[in-house]
């Protein structure tokens, strides 16, 4: 349920972000597409689904890359070090400006990409797919918090929730083109960093064996979470 709960706070914390950052991109994918028709519906849920399976494959790579961290720290530790390294990216100025500066390569590789597509004949799952690996910020700090998690499926669960989380806010950009959402950055900026904080308080609760269920779950001899063991 934590799961659950983090992917969500950090999708929707975030997805204002998402909506001023791939705004641009998303006008060029459905720009033959009467965005105030029941017939942009399909097209969208194919470009979110592609855009959250890239998520869930980056979840699955981080989580494999991170294996053997994961092998040295127990889940307590990992959860206690992961929340307090979500807190001082958002506290610690210059990690702040190392996402600014991930955000202005990832505008220039968007620009080539919206070049090609205007070329092209459109698959939507696919498009969606490769905007899911575009350098972004806000992916890069929910795949830090999907470390938190064990296993390969839970990461990438983590990161396929996180992605279709933001989907709702990107279809009111899509629909309400007319909405300055540039005039909405720092909005955006202070929502993203309080739902990162916000899941980085969850991650130290979680570790902090307090015995609140699905809160702050008991820690077994074995060093594993009840929420996360199978009976025996």
């Amino acid at each position: 349920m934590e799961l659950i709960i983090a992917a969500l706070l950090l999708g929707l914390g975030n997805a204002l972000h998402c909506a001023t950052m791939c705004g641009p991109l998303m006008f060029v994918v459905f720009a033959n597409q009467n965005t105030k028709s029941v017939k942009l519906v399909m097209p969208f849920i194919l470009y979110g689904i592609g855009k959250a399976m890239a998520y869930a494959i980056l979840g699955l790579v981080v989580s494999v890359l991170g294996f053997t961290i994961k092998v040295a720290f127990s889940q307590q530790l990992m959860s206690l070090v992961l929340g307090v390294s979500l807190i001082l990216l958002v506290l610690i100025p210059k990690l702040k400006n190392w996402f600014n500066e991930i955000g202005l390569q990832s505008n220039f590789i968007q620009l080539k990409l919206q070049t090609a597509l205007q070329k092209h004949t459109l698959n939507y799952s696919l498009v969606g797919f490769l905007n899911g690996l575009l350098p972004c910020g806000a992916v890069y700090i929910a795949l830090l918090a999907a470390l938190a998690f064990e296993g390969n499926v839970a990461p990438m669960l983590f990161m396929f929730i996180f992605g279709i989380a933001t989907l709702p806010v990107l279809l009111v950009t899509l629909m309400f083109k007319n909405i300055k959402f540039v005039l909405l950055k720092n909005k955006a900026k202070q929502i993203g960093q309080f739902a990162i904080v916000l899941v980085g308080v969850l991650l130290i609760l979680r570790g902090a064996n307090f015995g609140i269920k699905q809160v702050s779950p008991q820690i077994n001899k074995d060093g594993k979470m009840e929420c996360c063991t199978k009976p025996a």
